[in-house]
């Protein structure tokens, strides 16, 4: 029973520390948050929920240079992401797919 309420209480903080990442990445995206403040909130005690959080962070980041149209950013954050080997996040997924379409870019 301890345990699993400590599973519990373990799932909700990761849970919230994804929604605050999420909802730095939309004031990234709105122009209220400077790039290296989303990759700093991403930082983490534990590796294994940092690895996660920078993989999103570096995802976000590489997408809205993509929008802006600046690709070799854009190529160079989506490769970190892919660096993180977080396999289990679509972000992972994405990232590679990405680096897939850019490299037919060139």
């Amino acid at each position: 029973m301890r345990r699993g309420k400590r599973l519990r209480v373990e799932v909700r903080a990761v849970a919230v520390e994804y929604a605050d990442l999420r909802g730095r990445n939309d004031a990234l995206e709105a122009g209220d948050l400077a790039e290296p403040e989303l990759l700093a909130a991403a930082r983490h005690a534990n590796p294994k929920t940092e690895s996660g959080q920078v993989c999103l962070a570096y995802f976000y980041a590489g997408s809205k240079h993509l929008l802006a149209g600046d690709k070799t950013v854009a190529r160079d954050y989506f490769q970190k992401v892919v660096a993180t080997n977080q396999k289990d996040y679509l972000q992972h997924t994405s990232a590679a797919a990405e680096l897939k379409a850019l490299g037919k870019d060139e």
